[in-house]
């Protein structure tokens, strides 16, 4: 059974793959409004534009500014607390020669931002709390984990902070978190602690991305210039014949934002999701050569650099034995036999919903796992890996 036919069978049934909803814009053409679907705006850190990166105060402007997600990074803390921070040091963003893994929760809560206006580190319990907040429901989230601390270790801390929080009532945390793996090396620790979320692979290697493919209903979170070319839209392809989304980092130009909705990408992560809304806003599909279209001879050098030290360090890293490890077949085959166990035990479930008596039953086995998903709305999306 293919990846588009269990999406047909349990799609409408519960959380199933990572595919964001793109958000509807009424787009100003030819005098009047006209709907069209875009990719979601992803606020790279927060609102990094206008804020200090990964704080609470970046998080709320963003959504303030119209974000449909927000992508942060998580570390450990010495004493085990998950703590968002992009760098595994202090240096950059608060001015202390220290690693963010060498001082407890205590000493990082002293901490204040070099940018202003100051403001302190964050917890993913505080992220988590800010979610839950009623009326944010739509809202989502992409967690970088990154590979500076023990996998299995940072993962089943995640897992522990995330059953501390409540959900909201109506969504669970499952179909609002993305977890966002770099490697093959995070597959185990995340289906051990986290089995029912979804899952994103961050790269920009798309011979290494292509391995996860393999991998049931991951979805693709890759540096945009790597998609540039023709490798990049063959890989497009294949996304798409496969049903999994793919979101692009980090895009703050004009013409790459329009370049990502030309492609018809899912979502977009960027640094200011205002000037990406307004981006969508403006955009024509009848405008596809026009000269926002073409990019800058800057901007086609930047692109170039990109894929080829992306190409570069892929083959380096491989020959002197640091590249990263490969996907493991025989876990994914066994992720494959669950799945379809499970695929078949809902099947039962509707047919057994469908048999005359049924409603006398209602409420009971695989049936009553019908629920309404955040992406119902047209605004969210609908997370989940079984």
């Amino acid at each position: 059974m293919s990846d588009s036919e269990k999406a047909a069978l349990l799609g409408a049934s519960m959380p199933y793959a990572p595919t964001p909803t793109s958000i509807s814009i009424s787009t100003p053409a030819a005098g009047h409004d006209r709907g069209r679907r875009f990719p979601q705006a992803i606020a790279h850190r927060g609102y990094r534009a206008t804020c200090p990166e990964n704080t609470m105060l970046a998080f709320t402007r963003a959504v303030a500014a119209g974000a449909d997600a927000l992508e942060t990074d998580v570390h450990l803390s010495r004493d085990g607390v998950v703590v968002l921070s992009h760098d595994a040091s202090l240096a950059r963003c608060f001015g202390r020669r220290q690693k963010v893994a060498e001082c407890t929760w205590s000493e990082l809560s002293t901490l204040r931002t070099l940018r202003a206006p100051h403001e302190p580190m964050a917890r993913l319990t505080d992220l988590l709390r800010y979610m839950a907040t009623p009326g944010l429901e739509h809202l989502w989230v992409l967690l970088d984990i990154k590979q500076d601390d023990p996998i299995d270790d940072l993962i089943r801390l995640m897992a522990l902070a995330i059953r501390e929080v409540a959900p909201s009532p109506s969504v669970a945390w499952k179909e609002r978190i993305v977890l966002g793996c770099w490697t093959a090396a995070c597959l185990a620790p995340c289906d051990r602690h986290l089995p029912d979320f979804a899952i994103s692979h961050i790269g920009y290697d798309l011979k290494y991305a292509r391995q996860f493919l393999a991998v049931p209903h991951v979805s693709f979170n890759l540096l945009q210039s790597i998609l540039m070319g023709g490798a990049g839209h063959a890989f497009l392809r294949d996304a798409r014949a496969a049903a999994r989304p793919v979101f692009v980092w980090t895009v703050n130009e004009r013409a790459m934002m329009r370049w990502a909705i030309r492609h018809r990408l899912d979502a977009v992560v960027t640094d200011d999701p205002p000037v990406f809304r307004d981006v969508c806003c403006r955009y024509d599909d009848d405008d596809d050569d026009s000269p926002a279209d073409r990019l800058s001879w800057r901007l086609l050098l930047v692109v170039w650099c990109l894929r080829w030290a992306a190409c570069v360090w892929s083959v380096v890293s491989g020959w002197v034995g640091l590249g990263p490890p490969p996907v493991d077949r025989a876990w994914v085959e066994m992720r494959r036999a669950r799945e379809e166990r499970a695929v078949m035990a809902v099947g039962v479930g509707v047919m057994a919903g469908a048999m005359p008596g049924a409603a006398a039953g209602a409420g009971a086995g695989p049936g009553a796992m019908m629920t309404a998903g955040p992406g119902d709305d047209g605004h969210g999306i609908r997370l989940g890996i079984l």
